[in-house]
């Protein structure tokens, strides 16, 4: 999860396309994996030795892109992509599968099925937003069920 003052920047302009295209809105993230089911307490645990060690970090969203719909529909690449493939990595050898990502580590502007040609002629009028920096100082397990407005952080592992 991005530092609160990203977060709280980042949160302006997703609510302001989520006004303007009728989309819902969403709390700033990067998904770095989903989870096997497994009691929430066990994923707790593995949360915890998966942050454990590991510093915040510096990384920069790219210029946005039009992607696939509904949940890439707008959204900026990160980089270096090298901390989350290896917190994916770490991932899958905590819970012993592959679920983790290993490319296209992105942050997500709009979710829907408005067109690229609607949300690109928006975007010029509202502003460039591309190499922006933002640190990321957690790591969250988030219950996506419903839409994603629905969506709820049930934990959080604070990086140092």
């Amino acid at each position: 999860m991005p530092d609160p003052d990203s977060a709280g920047k980042i949160q302006k302009i997703i609510r302001h396309l989520s006004e303007q295209f009728s989309s819902p809105s969403f709390t700033p993230h990067i998904t770095l994996s989903s989870v096997p089911k497994r009691p929430v307490s066990e994923i707790k645990v593995k949360m915890k030795q998966l942050a454990e060690g590991v510093s915040s970090f510096r990384v920069t969203a790219k210029k946005p892109e039009c992607g696939e719909a509904p949940f890439q529909r707008f959204s900026c690449e990160v980089t270096p992509a090298t901390y989350f493939l290896d917190l994916s990595n770490n991932t899958d050898y905590l819970f012993g599968g592959n679920f983790g990502k290993k490319e296209f580590f992105h942050l997500s502007l709009l979710y829907g099925y408005t067109s690229c040609a609607d949300i690109k002629n928006y975007m010029k009028r509202l502003g460039e937003f591309h190499n922006y920096n933002l640190y990321i100082q957690s790591l969250s397990l988030v219950y996506c069920q419903g839409s994603p407005q629905e969506w709820e952080i049930i934990h959080n592992e604070t990086l140092l």
